[in-house]
């Protein structure tokens, strides 16, 4: 992923499986544009990656290996904005 141009959100499904999304450059810029509660239709990348997490401490480094899985979204097909409630 490029460092600067990413921007990255968390997913639940409905599996309980929680998930990473990932987009770059024009796609990023597109997705942070569109209203909060809108439906989104992308086309993705599964992405998976091994890590390092650090941690400083006042005595010590410590190193946690962790792993991620999650979606690198290439394209945004459809936006369908959250219905607002009308007045009745």
């Amino acid at each position: 992923m490029e460092i600067g141009a990413t921007v990255v959100d968390s997913l639940k499904l409905s599996t309980g499986i929680d998930m990473l999304l990932f987009a770059e450059r024009d796609v990023a810029l597109k997705l942070c544009r569109i209203p909060k509660g809108s439906v989104v239709q992308a086309s993705a990348v599964t992405a998976f990656g091994a890590y390092r997490e650090v941690f400083y401490t006042d005595d010590d480094v410590v190193v946690k290996p962790d792993t991620e899985i999650g979606l690198i979204i290439k394209d945004v097909l459809n936006i369908r904005p959250k219905k607002e409630k009308t007045a009745e």
